[in-house]
């Protein structure tokens, strides 16, 4: 019985770090969007034409990535 405490206590540790690693996530995500948003606001039209780049850059490297290892995991 002390094991299966132990078990859930250690489990409930795991979800609030999880938790709170989501919650730091979203409010880093939110001022990065308001950062770029006024930074596109304030027609730095370069910083925005790199950003995009980056993103679409970022993107297309996770769904080759992606791809391939999902092609070897699941053998096309």
């Amino acid at each position: 019985m002390t094991l299966n405490i132990y078990d859930q206590a250690r489990n409930q540790e795991v979800l609030d770090s999880t938790n709170e690693t989501y919650a730091n996530m979203s409010t880093s995500l939110r001022g990065s969007a308001g950062r770029l948003g006024r930074m596109a606001k304030s027609g730095d039209r370069i910083a925005v034409l790199k950003v995009a780049g980056i993103v679409i850059t970022v993107v297309f490297a996770v769904w080759w990535i992606g791809g391939w290892i999902w092609g070897l995991i699941f053998g096309r």
